[in-house]
């Protein structure tokens, strides 16, 4: 079988069997694990916990190797994602984005015994409808304190996020 050689971003190549019809989905996983083991690498080496994201592969399998790498939970986006880890066994999650509204609350409150499953939070307001929901339940939730970092899509501002903190926990 014969292949055509395909450079990638970085200028390696990936050589892609004539028969495999294009556009198709083609994964090196050679260089998935390499990224997989550097990232590890540099997070140990750093002391920093690695929780990467899922919502770019969505799948068991890439998420059991980054486990298998090294990361120390996984870092969904939505509810439905973190319920199809927990599922699968992938129970040791954080969520990236704040929950809102009681619909999700209740969601969170069933899958919570399930996983360690740590939630977050980028406002007072926020932090108080969850710990509303959850007091009257008696379950409780490690909640993270998300810090905008540059983006300005979720998080308080890094000048402000130790006065956010001591506020949350008084």
């Amino acid at each position: 079988m014969s292949a055509k050689t395909w450079e990638t971003a970085d200028g390696a190549a990936l050589a892609i069997p004539d028969d495999i019809e294009t556009p198709s989905l083609v994964i090196d996983l050679p260089r998935v694990r390499a990224n997989l083991n550097d990232m590890a690498q540099f997070a140990q080496a750093t002391g920093v916990e690695l929780a990467p994201h899922v919502k770019t592969h969505r799948t068991i399998q890439f998420a059991r190797m980054q486990i298998e790498s090294g990361a120390t939970r996984l870092c969904v986006a939505k509810l439905s994602e973190a319920e199809h880890f927990v599922d699968a066994g992938l129970d040791t999650l954080v969520m990236a984005y704040p929950l809102a509204g009681e619909e999700r609350y209740e969601r969170a409150k069933r899958l919570i015994p399930r996983a360690d499953l740590r939630l977050s939070v980028d406002s007072l307001e926020a932090a108080r409808g969850l710990s509303g929901s959850l007091a009257g339940s008696g379950i409780r939730a490690d909640v993270l304190l998300l810090v905008d970092t540059g983006f300005h899509r979720v998080g308080v501002l890094p000048e402000t996020a130790i006065d956010r903190a001591r506020e949350l926990m008084g």
